[in-house]
C-alpha cells in the first residue's frame, strides 16, 4: 500500500486551504475614523476588502477579544462597547462547522454577540460566503505566561481546524499588532515593540510567519500571540504574501495571505 497521503490529481483538496491575517481596529471603519482621518488608512483598508478566497465554502475567522474562548453560533454584533450602536452587522454562518469545531476544539458555542475581533474585519470584508465567528478569551495583560497560554490556545485551534473535513475553509487571523509603536500610541512607546514589529513585517515579506514570533510580538504590546501562532500553524511551510502594513496612530495593521495548492 503507498503511503504517499497527497490527493490524487484532479481531487478536490478539503480542510484548511486559504486564510489571512487582518486588523481590526474601528478606526479602520471612516464612520469611526472621520473624514480627516480615513486616508491614514486607505492602504489596509484597500487590502482587506481586496481579499479573494477562491472556492471556498465558509471562513472561520479567529479573534483574540472574546469575553470566552470557543466558537459564536452567529456573527451579529455591534460597536456598542465603543459608543458606537449605530454601526451593527450580522452575516450568514454555516451550523454544521460551527458545531463540529466545536466539538473538535472542545470549547463551547457562545451564544452572545461577537466582539470587535470579528465585527471590524466582517465589516471591511464583506465576505459572499458564509463566516463562521470564533475567539480566544481577551487577555488583561502582556506578561510572557499570558501570551503563551494565548499562543497555546491559538494552536489547539488550528489543530482543531485542521481537523475538520468535508469543505473547504480559510481561516481569517484577526489582529493588531503591537500597539506600542510610538509615544502617542495607546500603550505609549514601548521599547522593544519596533524592534520586533521590524522582525515581523520582515519575516512576512520573507514569506515566514514564527509562533515564537507571535508571543514575542504580545509581549511587546500585541493582541496577537494568539492568533498569529494559530495561522502560524496552520500554514506552517506554506509561502505568505505581505498585502500591507502601516501603523498611522502607534498600533500595527498588517494584511498577509496564505495559500495551499489545490
Amino acid at each position: 500500500m503507498s503511503s504517499d497521503l497527497r490527493p490524487p490529481i484532479g481531487a478536490r483538496v478539503e480542510g484548511c486551504v486559504a486564510g489571512a491575517i487582518v486588523p481590526h481596529a474601528p478606526v479602520l471603519l471612516p464612520p469611526v475614523s472621520g473624514d480627516a482621518n480615513a486616508p491614514r488608512t486607505a492602504e489596509v483598508r484597500a487590502a482587506i476588502a481586496g481579499l479573494e478566497f477562491e472556492d471556498i465554502d465558509a471562513i472561520v475567522l479567529l479573534s483574540p477579544h472574546g469575553v470566552e474562548t470557543g466558537v459564536y453560533r452567529t456573527t451579529a454584533g455591534s460597536l456598542e462597547a465603543f459608543g458606537l450602536p449605530g454601526i451593527r452587522a450580522t452575516h450568514p454562518t454555516d451550523d454544521e462547522t460551527v458545531g463540529e469545531l466545536s466539538s473538535t476544539w472542545r470549547r463551547p458555542i457562545l451564544d452572545g454577540r461577537v466582539d470587535h475581533g470579528v465585527l471590524v474585519p466582517l465589516l471591511c470584508m464583506c465576505p459572499s460566503v458564509p463566516m463562521v465567528a470564533t475567539s480566544l478569551e481577551e487577555k488583561r495583560s502582556f506578561d510572557r505566561p499570558s501570551m503563551e497560554e494565548s499562543a497555546a490556545e491559538g494552536r489547539r485551534f488550528a489543530e482543531a481546524l485542521g481537523a475538520l473535513r468535508g469543505r473547504r475553509l480559510a481561516l481569517v487571523a484577526s489582529c493588531n499588532t503591537s500597539a506600542g509603536l510610538s509615544p502617542r500610541a495607546p500603550l505609549t512607546e514601548i521599547e522593544e515593540a519596533v524592534e520586533v514589529e521590524e522582525r515581523l513585517v520582515g519575516d512576512l515579506g520573507r514569506g515566514r510567519l514564527s509562533g515564537a514570533l507571535a508571543v514575542e510580538l504580545g509581549v511587546a504590546g500585541s493582541c496577537a500571540a494568539g492568533t498569529l501562532a494559530a495561522f502560524a500553524a496552520a500554514f506552517a511551510g506554506t509561502d505568505i504574501q505581505l498585502r500591507a502594513h502601516d501603523a498611522p496612530f502607534g498600533v500595527g495593521y498588517l494584511v498577509a495571505t496564505a495559500a495551499r495548492g489545490s
